[in-house]
């Protein structure tokens, strides 16, 4: 699979994919990994990325997902809503919303900025800069 493939589907057209095994969670991660180092400093829209996050075999098994950093939690992963004033600490455990998106087999990778304490129609925050509209960079997201 490559990028132009993967960015035509949906989360259940991803899934659909993989469950019939015409591409592996592997490789549609691979190429979601990739897009992220490559689009990701234009649009500055990712904030952390992680890996080896647990998910489960559910109807959306092996595929990519993002977490806005505000409301949904993550064990491991950071939560600073935006602000400067928030640590930078993992929280210890996951929301009840992320649990669920986890049953659903859903692949975390990381996290997304988010308008300061969700507070903004954009997202141009002090603490992480402005997210870049990916059809021109001169407007906001």
């Amino acid at each position: 699979m490559d990028f132009s493939e993967y960015a035509e589907l949906d989360a259940i057209g991803l899934a659909e994919h993989i469950n019939k095994g015409e591409v592996s969670a592997a490789e549609v991660e691979v190429v979601a990994r990739n897009a992220i180092s490559e689009k990701n400093p234009l649009l500055n829209a990712i904030i952390s990325t992680v890996e080896g996050q647990p998910s489960s075999d559910g109807s959306l098994s092996g595929v990519p997902f993002l977490v806005k950093e505000l409301v949904i939690h993550a064990e491991g992963v950071p939560c600073r809503a935006g602000s400067r004033a928030l640590p930078n600490t993992p929280v210890p455990h996951d929301s009840e919303l992320m649990t669920r998106f986890r049953k659903a087999g859903l692949n975390l990778l990381g996290s997304t900025q988010t308008p300061e304490v969700g507070y903004s129609a954009t997202t141009e925050t002090e603490a992480f800069g402005p997210v870049h509209n990916p059809w021109n960079s001169g407007f906001t997201a």
